[in-house]
């Protein structure tokens, strides 16, 4: 019962209120149940007591990406990473928080790192696809990531749809439409794909 269990660990801090598990284990299961500013704040005071514990900076950076709080997202993650955390997974968050922050080399930078430290890791590829899809336009480079997302996860939706994406902007229409129809056979209610299909055949149809 969760309940019961933030009152074991509330009764233990009402007794000794620098009791580190209690803090973390409290903490844990507000994550859960996505209470983030309670876990935050006990998080914090975990930090107050063990500084160099880099279990609590990745977590409190979780919570404040899903509160939106990039800036303070970051800050964690720093922390983390100058603690010696080598862990794709972090370098791949902080690069998401640089990207709603608009701080597009920042999350190229960090999901290159990422990819170096989990070459096998599928969402790496798509995010930095996405930066060189839709941020920064240089397609050929937003192939190259989506085809090893694809080969890592051939069913992949958002991963077909945006290889399409990029096949269309460097006139590749056939190979779009394919991908494009994968997607569809997935989901045929992928409305957007539809939408790109058809606009990928008016432009074959005027360039032809």
């Amino acid at each position: 019962n969760i309940e019961f269990e933030i009152k074991v660990y509330t009764d233990r801090l009402s007794s000794n209120s620098k009791d580190f598990d209690a803090l973390r284990n409290r903490a844990y299961i507000y994550g859960k149940l996505g209470v983030h500013e309670l876990k935050i704040r006990d998080i914090s005071e975990a930090i107050e007591l063990s500084p160099e514990d880099v279990w609590n900076y990745n977590n409190r950076a979780r919570s404040y990406a899903e509160l939106e709080q990039y800036p303070e997202a970051i800050e964690d993650y720093n922390a983390a990473i100058y603690y010696g955390v080598e862990n794709a997974d972090v370098y791949n968050s902080r690069g998401i928080a640089y990207l709603k922050l608009d701080r597009y080399e920042e999350a190229l930078s960090d999901y290159s790192r990422a990819m170096e430290l989990d070459p096998d890791h599928p969402m790496i590829y798509y995010n930095r696809g996405y930066l060189y899809c839709y941020i920064f336009k240089e397609y050929e480079k937003s192939l190259e990531d989506y085809n090893k997302l694809l080969e890592r996860e051939p069913g992949n939706l958002i991963g077909l749809y945006s290889r399409g994406i990029s096949y269309k902007n460097l006139g590749q229409f056939d190979l779009a439409v394919d991908d494009f129809d994968a997607a569809i056979k997935i989901d045929p209610d992928l409305h957007y794909a539809v939408k790109a299909k058809k606009d990928t055949l008016n432009l074959k149809r005027d360039q032809s």
